[in-house]
């Protein structure tokens, strides 16, 4: 239920960027039709409360990162992905299931949009206005971990740059929380 309203609004964003405001758009280009219909489904399977259906919507979205599809927004995308795994309402069997499979496809996404996964997981993790929780940012932190290790030698550059203002930033401020 937490994602609902994430989902369908990300859903219906890719519907209106996609039609471009004609229908005849969307019908020239059947593969989007077939990407925005697989998004659906994926949408559809993380609203469900059930383990098995969570990990198929999850890997409907791997599928539609790996083939890099237009229907995808790396930021919503990411922000999906976010919420899934920062998500501490759910039993912990369930949370576990979800979580980690959401941090390995945050890890894919990261291998084709590197420097904007990067961006936004360090400022998610170093969340600047304390609106997280203590598990939040853990987890947040575990995914930008996994997301590093994965992306191995080709973390460079301004990417790599992100990465380490952040932590320093991070680290930094350990002692001097504003909110605490």
């Amino acid at each position: 239920s937490t994602l609902s309203k994430p989902a369908t609004t990300s859903s219906m964003l890719l519907e209106i960027h996609l039609a471009g405001g004609d229908e005849t758009t969307i019908k020239a280009v059947p593969a989007h039709i077939q990407d925005l219909e697989t998004h659906r489904q994926a949408m559809a399977n993380l609203n469900s409360d059930l383990p098995p259906v969570q990990a198929e919507g999850l890997s409907l979205i791997s599928k539609l990162i790996m083939k890099s599809s237009p229907v995808l927004d790396v930021g919503s995308t990411l922000t999906l992905l976010l919420s899934v795994i920062t998500d501490t309402s759910k039993t912990s069997a369930n949370d576990e299931y979800a979580y980690l499979g959401a941090i390995k496809i945050v890890g894919t996404l990261a291998s084709r949009h590197p420097r904007s996964v990067i961006k936004t997981l360090v400022e998610e993790y170093a969340d600047r206005r304390e609106h997280r929780g203590l598990d939040e940012r853990l987890r947040i932190g575990e995914s930008l971990l996994r997301t590093v290790q994965d992306l191995g030698e080709a973390l460079v550059g301004e990417t790599a740059k992100i990465l380490g203002e952040g932590i320093v930033a991070v680290a930094g401020r350990r002692g001097n929380k504003k909110y605490t």
